[in-house]
């Protein structure tokens, strides 16, 4: 029987880009079964245990420099 989609996520920052472990048997995950790119910032992953079933999400959040930055003098 699997586990329902847990409401808790992690959150990563993009120096931190990592293979998360499972949140219910710390099994290290490799591809996760569905990636959704929410807005220019977040990117959210969804993953299935394959070796307890659990489902979780994970969210990546990138940064980016204002477009001020860019601006030629």
């Amino acid at each position: 029987m699997k586990d329902t989609l847990s409401s808790r996520y992690t959150e990563f920052h993009v120096g931190q880009l990592v293979r998360p472990n499972c949140p219910h048997c710390a099994e290290q995950q490799f591809a996760s079964a569905a990636s959704v790119h929410v807005n220019d910032n977040d990117i959210r992953h969804w993953w299935s245990c394959e070796s307890c079933g659990h489902q979780f999400m994970t969210t990546v959040r990138l940064w980016r420099k204002p477009s001020s930055c860019y601006a030629l003098s």
